[in-house]
């Protein structure tokens, strides 16, 4: 039913198809920082595609008019060396995860590539729409990305246009107390940032029998009291 309305163009949407749009995407995290207003006029006149695994949605260097959301789905980020034919791995975007704002907001021209990592189903935003109802507040959302990674030591050096880059693509993502993140031996795709909140970070460490012999030797005889 989703993608029916989605068919639909804009005029022919009826109340019935923008509840139900509204509804489909109540959860989604990039409509959770948006006013009931703008959610309404992004269900009004956003579309969608749905792509095979291993599509490019866009490859950089070419011009951008849309940003999309990720209904469903996966897709990596990708940014080719400027000298070479190397590329290197961003960041994996997943469900409720837009990309493509940065287009619309600075230069027209695709500063990355982004490719499904499976069939996935976008969300598609036109630029008339973004200029209209969301630049103001993503603007504000990616200045405030930009504090942040100034904040960060690693970032310290990094020149602005550098680090705008780096802030649209964070994403945030929500843990619950006790939830493992990335588990010792595994391999990630992220690099991860503490925005708020703790973690603690354990490492398993291997004792050998010569370590083991001594602990046992120093530990502290019970009392024969």
């Amino acid at each position: 039913e989703v993608t029916r309305a989605l068919r639909k163009p804009a005029a022919s949407r009826s109340a019935e198809d923008l509840r139900l749009l509204q509804r489909a995407v109540a959860e989604i995290k990039f409509f959770e920082q948006l006013t009931n207003s703008q959610r309404q006029e992004l269900c009004r006149t956003m579309t969608y595609e749905r792509l095979p695994a291993g599509a490019d949605v866009f490859v950089q260097g070419s011009e951008g008019t849309t940003c999309y959301v990720i209904l469903a789905g996966a897709a990596q980020v990708v940014i080719n060396a400027t000298k070479g034919n190397s590329t290197s791995l961003v960041c994996v975007l997943e469900d409720g995860d837009s990309f493509g704002e940065m287009a619309l907001h600075t230069s027209p021209v695709r500063a990355n590539t982004v490719t499904t990592a499976m069939p996935t189903l976008l969300l598609r935003i036109e630029k008339e729409t973004f200029d209209r109802s969301l630049s103001r507040l993503s603007a504000a959302e990616v200045s405030a990305r930009i504090s942040f990674l100034r904040r960060v030591f690693l970032f310290h050096d990094f020149e602005d246009e550098l680090l705008k880059r780096l802030a649209y693509t964070l994403s945030l993502k929500r843990y619950e107390k006790n939830v493992t993140i990335v588990r010792q031996g595994e391999t990630t795709d992220y690099m991860f940032f503490l925005r708020q909140g703790f973690c603690r970070v354990l490492k398993e460490v291997k004792i050998s029998s010569t370590h083991q012999e001594y602990l046992g030797a120093s530990r502290i005889p019970p009392s024969a009291g």
